[in-house]
């Protein structure tokens, strides 16, 4: 077996990468399964009572195989007996701890391995704590020879590798599913979000920012955002105020109503800033289509202890209104609605305008 230096980078690289993008772990290891040579890979995690807590193979018409083993055969494996008196990271061929005459008499591997047409694998245990160990092998079919040195030679150089990305995935999941929550939260209820740089670069953006804002040549060209432009004039207003600004973006599609706002690296204790998607981020933008769900009448009055015109004030003019607007809508003076808002900035613990609408911005909404 000889394997290509820029493959075998590409596999290692991509193997850490799933530390924070662990939905591609499957590819990746189906990679490693295809450069050594392996006819199936198996990986999966086993928890304290012995049930799996994670399963992932590379070949699906081995599910029944693979399910027969967590049911039954996978608490007689011998191999896993074995990994689990051997350290953490080491590395066998099965035919160096099982020789053929303990094969004839094994049941599981007359009973269940061979019939399923598997003979060699290569295995290691990669994480052994109190909530589960990970283990995983790459097998050849009946019909194939043993691997080989040199396939276990590259196998041992894997492995080392493999314990840190899945340490990794394993630490890092619950950010990653914090992220995607949050993705998914953000398209669910038309929320775009995008981060500036200081000289109006985008530095990120979400699925539905990119839609509705990097979209529109009026306002970005190639991820900058155009000299003179309705959105370049907000961003400039909230770097030089420190302040959140708000506008209404007219395009022949519809209005999108966008709100901007500094952004800043929180200090932990000991004076080290967070680390944080887009480190050299300056503004936030904030955006939302036609079809932008809004805070329900009932949910500001649970909030907030708000009376039903103050809710409805309030959520007026988180949606874009203004308070003549509201008055001439509802049918009300300016001055009775200028007194409602006095009782929702005081309730809501704002101090103005914007700063109840900045806070509306950061509340969940109703399904």
């Amino acid at each position: 077996m000889r394997i290509d230096v820029d493959e075998w980078d590409g596999l290692i690289g991509a193997l850490y990468e799933t530390i924070m993008r662990p939905d591609d772990l499957a590819r990746v290891v189906a990679d490693a399964n295809t450069l050594l040579e392996s006819d199936l890979c198996h990986l999966f995690g086993v928890g304290p009572s012995g049930g799996e807590t994670f399963r992932l193979i590379t070949h699906q018409e081995y599910a029944p195989t693979v399910d027969a083993y967590a049911s039954h055969y996978g608490y007689i494996d011998p191999r896993r007996a074995h990994l689990d008196r051997a350290p953490v990271g080491g590395t066998y061929r099965c035919s160096e701890i099982c020789d053929s005459a303990f094969v004839g008499r094994s049941e599981f591997y007359q009973d269940y391995y061979i019939p399923h047409g598997l003979r060699y694998v290569l295995g290691s245990c990669l994480l052994r704590d109190r909530d589960q160990s990970v283990y995983i092998s790459f097998n050849h079919k009946m019909g194939r020879d043993d691997f080989s040195d040199e396939e276990k030679k590259y196998f041992d150089r894997f492995i080392g590798h493999a314990r840190r990305a899945i340490r990794g995935v394993i630490a890092a999941s619950p950010v990653s599913d914090a992220l995607k929550a949050g993705e998914d939260y953000l398209h669910r209820y038309r929320h775009g979000v995008l981060g500036l740089t200081r000289d109006g670069k985008v530095s990120f953006a979400n699925r539905l920012a990119d839609d509705m804002l990097l979209g529109l040549p009026s306002q970005f060209s190639n991820a900058h955002l155009v000299d003179g432009s309705q959105l370049q004039q907000v961003f400039q207003a909230v770097r030089l105020g420190g302040r959140p600004e708000s506008c209404a973006i007219r395009h022949p599609g519809g209005t999108i109503y966008v709100t901007a706002l500094p952004f800043r690296a929180e200090a932990n204790a000991d004076g080290q800033a967070d680390i944080r998607v887009g480190t050299h981020t300056k503004v936030l933008v904030l955006c939302g289509g036609q079809q932008q769900r809004s805070h329900t009448v009932r949910q500001l009055m649970q909030w907030f202890g708000f009376t039903a015109a103050e809710a409805r004030l309030a959520r007026e003019l988180a949606a874009g209104s203004s308070v003549e607007a509201f008055a001439q809508t509802y049918s009300v003076s300016v001055a009775t609605v200028r007194t409602q808002l006095r009782g929702a900035l005081q309730k809501s613990g704002s101090a103005r305008q914007q700063d109840l609408i900045r806070l509306l911005l950061t509340l969940p909404l109703s399904s």
